[in-house]
């Protein structure tokens, strides 16, 4: 009989329902019939066939959503059980499916689409419709396999007036509405657990988060608070991700922004409930392509930077490198030309000085001065004895460099002998590069060349020394190795 009455016979009583629920003022004989249909359809769904058939009706799911009316207690507790049964043993998008239901049903009445059974938990009186109602809110709840929408699903609900009728309701003795609030309540430890995983073991109260600044916002303890808070749930649940999360926030600006701040001078409308008809995931993947190559550009820019200062400090220790070579050298020739020098030095070293000058007094000849004393062990020469009295003579020698021989040509004068500088000139500051410098042809200037207007004599070059000049000069005029 179910395969005969299946063909015509369901579409038939969703027909008569529909026009029963459709009635702007129903009598009590109205409502009597909506209970007898829907036992008419719960008895016809109680086999494979007509759970097949009412499922392959778009209007079934849709009516009994309609039907859902807490001041019928009997009936509405029938309709739950059906959509319970439905959500565990229908197929796989039955969920979507069901939930648009509801939420039209819910449109139809100006309603939030879960108020209708959070109010049916509200009759203390009718037990078994609270039961009822946990059963079907626990099997919407935990069909979901992806947790972010267990989470959004069991926010909703709780946001809808559940929080504040779960105390109450864990009061009552009955054994199978504890069974109910057990299952809701490991449903909802489990799924904090796995959120608290998702952020490193911090535990999140989802209950009301960023409750320390609710204060803050305006909305509190008003009609927009829900939305509100569904917000920033909502936000808790996106991906921690490092390019992804970045790019839905961009995304929830970008929407945030088009909708409020919109040029028609017209509200939206709000009534629209389905969901936005956006790619979001081909719009996410090209933000995060386009961040992935924003930061390789620069990581590419930076190593470009590191690459050019490695070079130029590679130069700069070649050119280093290069000045140490050079002196190195110098000092080879240097010492050559002492060892050369050397046994011509050592052999004169041992002569005794020369007479000194006869007296250029008119008294006559003094006597010799005595000789010199034999030179002191390693060569050096001792300071010629100083002139008798009342004669004349030259000034003492300076003492010898290196120990005795005079020095070779090509030396500079010994450091701290003032140079005679015209018209009050101050000797210039040595400035010594400290890597090799190219050779630049140009002529020195002669003190004795100056002339009293001179720009040599007023410039203060000092005022211009600078590390960084230093370095650019040696940069640019460093000799290559």
């Amino acid at each position: 009989w179910v395969n005969n009455f299946g063909h015509e016979g369901l579409g038939l009583l969703l027909d008569v329902l529909e026009k029963l629920l459709d009635k702007k003022q129903q009598e009590n004989i109205d409502k009597k019939n909506q209970y007898k249909l829907i036992q008419c359809l719960k008895a016809f769904m109680n086999n494979k066939f007509g759970l097949q058939r009412i499922l392959g009706d778009e209007r079934s799911l849709l009516l009994l959503a309609r039907a859902i009316d807490p001041k019928q207690p009997n009936m509405m507790t029938e309709i739950v059980k059906i959509l319970s049964a439905i959500c565990i043993v229908g197929e796989d998008n039955i969920l979507d499916k069901l939930l648009g239901a509801i939420s039209t049903a819910a449109e139809r009445n100006n309603k939030e689409r879960f108020s209708p059974i959070v109010e049916g938990l509200e009759n203390h009186e009718a037990l078994q419709l609270q039961v009822a109602c946990m059963q079907f809110i626990n099997a919407l709840v935990t069909s979901p396999y992806e947790l972010d929408f267990r989470i959004h699903l069991r926010n909703e609900f709780l946001r809808s007036g559940l929080k504040a009728m779960l105390p109450d309701l864990k009061e009552k003795e009955n054994d199978e509405l504890d069974i109910q609030l057990k299952v809701f309540d490991e449903n909802k430890e489990d799924d904090l657990n796995e959120l608290s995983h998702r952020f490193n073991d911090i535990r999140t109260e989802m209950e009301y988060p960023f409750e320390e600044s609710q204060n803050h916002f305006a909305c509190i303890d008003t009609a927009a608070e829900n939305y509100l808070l569904s917000i920033l749930q909502h936000f808790l649940l996106i991906r921690n991700d490092y390019y992804i999360r970045p790019q839905y926030y961009k995304i929830i600006e970008e929407c945030v922004s088009q909708i409020v701040l919109h040029c028609s001078g017209m509200d939206p409308d709000f009534k629209y409930r389905q969901r936005l008809d956006v790619d979001f995931t081909h719009l996410i993947d090209s933000c995060v392509n386009k961040a992935k190559v924003e930061e390789s550009e620069q990581k590419a820019a930076e190593f470009s930077k590191k690459f050019d200062e490695e070079f130029t400090a590679r130069q700069e220790a070649q050119a280093e490198l290069q000045k140490r070579e050079e002196k190195i050298k110098e000092l080879e020739t240097e010492i050559q030309q002492l060892r050369i020098q050397g046994p011509g030095l050592s052999s004169s070293s041992g002569v005794p000085g020369p007479p000194p000058p006869p007296s250029m007094s008119s008294g006559g000849s003094s006597p010799p001065p005595p000789p010199p004393p034999p030179p002191l062990p390693g060569g050096a020469l001792p300071p010629p004895p100083p002139p008798l009295p009342g004669t004349g003579g030259l000034p003492p020698p300076p003492p010898p460099l290196f120990g005795g021989p005079p020095p070779p040509p090509g030396i500079p004068p010994p450091l701290g002998v003032p140079l005679d500088l015209p018209f009050g000139m101050k000797q210039k500051k040595i400035y010594k590069p400290e890597v090799s410098m190219k050779r630049i042809n140009w002529s020195k200037i002669e003190p004795k060349e100056l002339s009293e207007n001179c720009f040599w004599l007023k410039v203060k070059e000092d005022k211009f020394e600078n590390p960084d000049l230093f370095a650019k000069l040696a940069l640019n005029f460093a000799t290559q190795i």
